[in-house]
C-alpha cells in the first residue's frame, strides 16, 4: 500500500497558515509546525524573505508537505496572495517581528505573508519576538493595541535570554504555549459556527449607556461601557453580516 501524501488534506482538517518573520526565533517555529501538523492540522508555511536567512525553504516544505515561498509572483495562476488567506481557518505569525506588526497594523502588503494577512477573514494570532527596547517602543505598543482592537490575538512575549547576551521581555513564547493559544482560538471559532453563516443579513446592534435628563445639569444614566455591543457587532461582521451599530455614551472607539 502506498503511503498517503501529507498534503492530501482531509475535508474537515483545519487549515492553518504559519507566517514566519525574520528573527532568530524562527527556528522555534519548526516545533510549532510539528505540533500543529501532528495534531491534525493542515499547515501552509508562509515565511518572509528575511525568515529564510534563518530557516531555509526546504525545511518548511519538508515539515509541512506544502511548498513554502515568500514570493507573490510564483504560481501566479493560483493567485496565492489572495487564496491562501481566504482558505485559512487560522493564521498564526511566529515570530512576529516589530516590522511585521507595523505592516499588519497599517495594512501594508509587500510580500506573500502581508498579503495573506490582509485577505484572511479567519482568526489571526501574533507571537511577538524582538529585543526589549523594540517591544517597549511606543510605536510597537500602539501597533499592538491597534491589532488587538481589530480582534487579533497578540500574545505577550516571554521574559528571558534574547539574542547575544541581552535578557529581558521580548523572547518568543514557547511553541507549546503558542500551540495552546491556537488550539483555543480554533475551538472558539468552531463553536461560533461557520464564519459566513450570517451572510445576507442586516444586523442592528445598540451599544452604550442611556441618559435621561432630569434638568439642564443632571441626568439619570448607567455605567454601560458599550463593549458588549461592540463585541457583538464585530462578531456579526466576522460571520458575514452587514452591521449597523447605534452607539451612545460609550467607552470604546468606533472603527471601520
Amino acid at each position: 500500500m502506498s503511503e498517503r501524501r501529507v498534503n492530501e488534506t482531509a475535508p474537515d482538517q483545519p487549515k492553518v497558515v504559519l507566517g514566519v518573520g525574520g528573527g532568530i526565533a524562527a527556528y522555534k517555529a519548526c516545533e510549532l509546525l510539528r505540533r500543529l501538523s501532528e495534531s491534525g492540522h493542515d499547515v501552509r508555511v508562509v515565511p518572509t524573505a528575511s525568515a529564510l536567512h534563518f530557516v531555509g525553504e526546504a525545511t518548511w516544505s519538508a515539515l509541512s508537505g506544502h511548498p513554502a515561498s515568500h514570493e507573490v509572483w510564483e504560481t501566479v495562476h493560483e493567485v496565492p496572495h489572495v487564496r491562501i488567506g481566504q482558505a485559512a481557518d487560522l493564521v498564526v505569525v511566529a515570530p512576529a517581528t516589530a516590522d511585521l506588526l507595523a505592516k499588519a497594523a497599517h495594512g501594508l502588503a509587500d510580500d506573500l505573508l502581508t498579503n495573506t494577512l490582509l485577505t484572511a477573514r479567519c482568526p489571526v494570532v501574533f507571537a511577538p519576538a524582538m529585543h526589549t527596547e523594540m517591544w517597549e517602543h511606543p510605536a510597537t505598543q500602539e501597533n499592538v493595541a491597534t491589532l488587538r482592537r481589530r480582534g487579533a490575538v497578540v500574545i505577550e512575549p516571554a521574559v528571558g535570554r534574547l539574542t547575544g547576551v541581552d535578557t529581558g521581555k521580548g523572547r518568543l513564547p514557547e511553541p507549546g504555549e503558542i500551540f495552546d493559544v491556537c488550539h483555543r482560538v480554533l475551538a472558539r471559532a468552531a463553536a461560533a459556527g461557520r464564519r459566513d453563516d450570517l451572510s445576507g443579513l442586516h444586523v442592528v446592534v445598540s451599544a452604550g449607556g442611556t441618559r435621561e435628563p432630569l434638568d439642564p445639569v443632571r441626568f439619570l444614566g448607567n455605567r454601560s461601557s458599550g463593549k458588549q455591543g461592540y463585541a457583538l457587532a464585530r462578531t456579526a461582521v466576522a460571520r458575514g453580516a452587514r452591521v449597523t451599530l447605534v452607539a451612545a455614551n460609550t467607552a470604546v472607539r468606533a472603527r471601520a
